[in-house]
């Protein structure tokens, strides 16, 4: 084995203490970091602290992880405050479908004759709009007026049977028997 003289001089020092350490940086590994052996440090131009520096590090490892914990606590407080909170669940109630795209209550009855009666007048309205060539100056204005109440789940039980689905694969085949589409 040759001796380290032959090699000559390198470029790098080995084995220097800086800083009153007592071991050379890179004398101590952990959570993928260097450091000093002696003191714990990780930092390479910090002044070596001993066996002080060695408690103070597990010190603060320890609040770190009561820090955590706290936070994992609060995080999981506030998630339960949200999921019981009236506002954000006022969505997932059952009857609320009369504006979106979900079915009406499980409870909730439909009156057929009501239904029949508000798909003739969408059906009515859209030949109108069709009639008067599709310009958007000669529509009516399409308010609901305050009298009456507003839109009734028949109505929009009528909407959701006559609006067009784009996802809907046999939408182009309205009007056949279905066999065509074998």
């Amino acid at each position: 084995m040759p001796c380290r003289a032959a090699f000559g001089a390198h470029r790098y020092e080995e084995d220097v203490l800086i800083n009153n350490h007592t071991a050379v940086w890179g004398s101590w590994w952990s959570d993928g970091a260097w450091g000093f052996a002696c003191c714990r440090s990780c930092v390479k131009n910090s002044y070596c602290t001993g066996k002080a520096g060695e408690k103070a590090l597990a010190e603060s490892a320890g609040q770190m992880v009561k820090n955590l914990e706290a936070k994992a606590a609060r995080a999981a407080a506030e998630a339960e405050a949200r999921a019981n909170s009236t506002l954000n669940n006022k969505h997932l109630e059952k009857g609320d479908g009369v504006w979106g795209d979900s079915a009406p209550a499980d409870d909730e009855e439909l009156d057929p004759a009501k239904v029949k009666a508000a798909l003739q007048k969408l059906e009515q309205q859209q030949r109108e709009a069709e009639a008067a060539g599709g310009d958007e100056r000669k529509r009516k204005f399409n308010r609901v007026a305050d009298d009456e109440g507003g839109v009734s789940a028949e109505e929009m039980e009528a909407f959701r049977l006559m609006k067009r689905r784009a996802e809907d694969p046999a939408a182009a085949f309205t009007g056949t028997d279905g066999y065509d589409m074998l």
